[in-house]
């Protein structure tokens, strides 16, 4: 029929889209265009992987530092860490440092100021590919021995802070394995 219509000199008739109609359509197709490029596909940021520790609760006395159980992949990780973070309740916390010293043993220390109580602490590192890992800690400080005030022998102080001994026992001398005690 539209070849008749031709011949005769008239268009077939097609239904026209109102200015509105073809506008809408029109900001429909840019707005899914625009939403496509405005949000693209992002890497969800995966939850940090646990440190392996062999002991999560310990008992320490401020001032001193304890030997912390971890496994040997764990150790290896600390090693090679950019950044250790240790925090209670979201905040960072200075008095309580976790790290490795010089024979690669991994201590928890804490500082003199250190409040005594119960502390849970929530320990992250991140290595330099960006890999973090974290693990919580159940701490518990002691306030540090004072000296009785009826002691007939005083307190050694050493460089490292003061620590008890006896002189009488000067194998329990606490500064490494094959200690020069200025007492001998």
């Amino acid at each position: 029929m539209s070849h008749i219509l031709r011949w005769a000199g008239r268009r077939p008739h097609r239904p026209r889209l109102g200015p509105v109609c073809a506008a809408a359509t029109f900001l429909v197709c840019c707005m899914t265009t625009a939403r496509a490029q405005d949000s693209p596909a992002r890497a969800t940021p995966q939850a940090p992987r646990s440190l392996a520790f062999n002991q999560t609760r310990y008992r320490i006395r401020a001032g001193e530092s304890t030997r912390v159980d971890a496994s040997r992949e764990t150790l290896d990780f600390l090693l090679r860490a950019r950044t250790r973070r240790v925090e209670i309740d979201g905040k960072e916390v200075r008095g309580i440092v976790i790290g490795t010293n010089r024979a690669g043993d991994l201590l928890l220390s804490t500082s003199l100021a250190m409040k005594p109580g119960e502390y849970t602490l929530n320990f992250s590192a991140t290595a330099d590919g960006g890999d973090k890992r974290a693990a919580s800690l159940s701490v518990t400080v002691d306030a540090i021995t004072t000296v009785p005030s009826s002691a007939t022998q005083p307190p050694v102080v050493l460089l490292n802070g003061w620590q008890l001994f006896s002189l009488s026992s000067l194998s329990s001398c606490p500064v490494g394995n094959n200690p020069v005690c200025p007492f001998s």
